[in-house]
């Protein structure tokens, strides 16, 4: 089962990256900001308790809970990357079991023209199945960049809208959505948010030649609110040798082979596909002390009434006199709107080490207004 796992991942891998890379006609890609901040935070609970008086104890007590930050700053010159991450599997209202993981890297990019950089940083990992926390430090080359494609994600939406209400006749051509695009990521040079939306009002009827109504200014307003959602796209590819710390599983501190890469790709406006891997490994016995893991995750705005998000991590664990370790979960999420009825759908799997299968949890809600 892990080599088919090593090689499912390697395969998605692949194909993500092609994705990143492949051309289009008009993709997200097409807009280059000179600088670059994607910021994410999400945070989950889950509970079920069921309690049947005709059986001994209580029946179901299990939940979970989930948190996770994001922070990524990019510029010619130079970009960092942060994030953390904790999950929590609760039975009886206690910790079941955890893992929690962080990392961090600097990067200084050797030429404005070419995304070649050099990188330093860290990782720490702490879990219930390991003898305490692990820290390594990092450092190498690397090639590649994440951009901030939101303000072109918000330009079509925006125009899409104003297609289908009848204010525009047809999309703008490529050169007047990234001029939109460009007003909106001019957002900091407006002391008021009404100042700058009216600049991106002013820029399309002065492009497009045509007049925005109150119900056109509402979509705009509404497209480029605070909840809207980051879009971002890129890839980068960084490898070089690290150091333990400290070794999670109290054995000796080990000069390690490192090698990690992001990639990130929005297919339309309304969704998102990103891609983390990293493999670290000991650097006299690669094959037998190595510790891989990846995660991927999707989501789609299925406009106007669905919302689509999976998600996907697997983490494998060698280690010389012990049995691999490999822990994979995954979930999807579906979210239904029809006029007065709200569906959602959730379902998640989980296969830890030593389990005899995957664990299946399946929900599925339904809520109608009747007035």
């Amino acid at each position: 089962m892990a080599n088919t796992a090593r090689r499912t991942a390697g395969v998605i891998v692949l194909l993500l990256a092609g994705l990143a890379m492949a051309p289009s006609a008009l993709t997200l890609r097409d807009f280059e900001a000179p600088e670059s901040l994607i910021e994410n935070a999400e945070l989950s609970f889950a509970y079920r308790y069921y309690d049947d008086p005709r059986t001994t104890g209580i029946d179901v007590s299990t939940g979970h809970f989930g948190m996770a930050y994001d922070r990524l700053f990019d510029t010619p010159d130079f970009g960092y990357t942060a994030w953390g991450g904790t999950t929590i599997e609760l039975a009886d209202l206690v910790a079941r079991s955890w893992t929690g993981s962080a990392a961090a890297s600097y990067r200084y990019y050797v030429s404005e023209e070419l995304p070649l950089f050099v990188y330093a940083g860290g990782v720490l990992e702490a879990a219930t199945y390991q003898i305490r926390p692990g820290c390594e430090i990092r450092s190498g080359v690397g090639v590649g960049r994440l951009r901030d494609v939101t303000p072109m994600a918000q330009a079509l939406r925006i125009t899409d809208a104003l297609v289908s209400q009848g204010t525009l006749a047809r999309r703008p051509s490529d050169a007047v959505l990234l001029r939109i695009a460009n007003q909106i990521a001019a957002a900091d040079a407006y002391e008021e948010p009404s100042e700058w939306m009216a600049s991106v009002a002013e820029v399309i009827e002065s492009l497009m030649g045509v007049g925005m109504d109150a119900e056109s200014i509402l979509i705009l307003s509404s497209e480029l609110g605070e909840d809207a959602e980051s879009r971002y796209c890129g890839a980068i590819i960084q490898g070089g040798v690290g150091f333990e710390l400290i070794d999670a599983y109290a054995e000796e501190q080990d000069i390690l082979y490192v090698m990690s890469a992001d990639v990130a790709h929005a297919p339309t406006a309304d969704s998102q596909l990103r891609c983390r891997m990293s493999v670290s490994g000991a650097s006299t016995a690669l094959l037998a002390d190595n510790t891989s893991t990846l995660s991927i995750f999707y989501t789609t705005d299925l406009r106007p009434s669905c919302a689509l998000r999976a998600e996907y991590e697997l983490k494998r664990v060698t280690s010389p006199g012990t049995a691999t370790m490999t822990l994979q979960t995954a979930a999807v999420e579906l979210a239904v709107g029809v006029g007065r009825t709200d569906l959602l759908f959730h379902l998640s799997l989980a296969n830890e080490a030593l389990d005899v299968g995957w664990t299946v949890d399946l929900s599925v809600s339904l809520a109608v207004d009747l007035l």
